[in-house]
């Protein structure tokens, strides 16, 4: 079902923004696949938004972290304009349901593609721009990307990375199989659900919950980890225990 002006208008209003011309958010949830030709389709509105996502989060990012360096500043931001955390606003917005793909279908729940989402918002910022300019841009990526679980991971140290990254690389150095992630169950309403997700290491497990599946499972890799790290501390290196045999003797 295509979108009309009621269901476009309710998403305008879950973004913060009052559209004066309703057309730049129809196009920027219109995947080329459902058109003939580029013209019609979201690509140009992906391309402005990137650039109008650059500029808006790198002025947040001054103004929520005075004193890091450019380094820190570069790093932050690159967490927030991921595939993996542009798909997670996307999810919170639920673009899937408004985004038309392919004879006029639209992308529901798992069938969702994480680069396809990020696109969208990308376009639906785009159409942001152009319908009120970079003020209002900037209005959406804060109420959009600063809220909930995103909210508190903006917010954190630049310094810290991506809680499944790290976990992954400890794992990797040491040479052992991957984390596994299972979802355990769900709460709450379809509007507001919270995930509860279990991931695994060997013996270890490690639960975390959030508001979606990716939230989740951050916080699960995050409590793993920890987990690992002290399983690995308590241990007797091997040395402490040939000098422990040795001296026995």
């Amino acid at each position: 079902m295509v979108p009309g002006d009621i269901e476009l208008r309710c998403l305008a209003d879950r973004l913060g923004h009052c559209f004066g011309e309703l057309g730049h958010l129809r196009q920027a949830l219109t995947h080329r696949s459902a058109v003939l030709g580029a013209d019609g389709s979201n690509e140009r509105l992906e391309f402005l938004g990137d650039t109008v996502l650059d500029l808006c989060l790198s002025e947040v990012l001054l103004e929520r972290f005075p004193g890091a360096g450019s380094g820190q500043l570069t790093k932050l931001k690159s967490l927030h304009v991921s595939n993996e955390c542009l798909a997670g606003v996307a999810d919170r917005l639920d673009l899937a349901e408004y985004l038309q793909v392919g004879g006029g279908q639209c992308l529901v729940g798992d069938r969702t593609e994480q680069r396809l989402l990020a696109n969208a918002f990308e376009a639906v910022l785009g159409a942001v721009y152009l319908d009120g300019g970079i003020a209002a841009a900037k209005r959406v990526v804060v109420q959009c990307m600063l809220s909930g679980d995103l909210s508190d991971t903006l917010e954190r140290s630049p310094d810290e990375g991506n809680h499944k990254a790290a976990l992954q690389e400890w794992l990797q150095a040491r040479q052992r199989e991957r984390p596994r992630y299972t979802v355990v169950r769900t709460e709450g309403s379809d509007n507001r659900p919270t995930f509860f997700v279990e991931a695994r290491s060997g013996e270890l497990v490690a639960t975390g919950d959030g508001p979606n599946k990716r939230a989740a499972e951050s916080e699960a890799a995050a409590e793993l980890l920890r987990m690992l790290m002290e399983s690995e501390a308590s241990e007797p290196s091997s040395g402490a225990s040939a000098a422990g045999g040795a001296g026995a003797r």
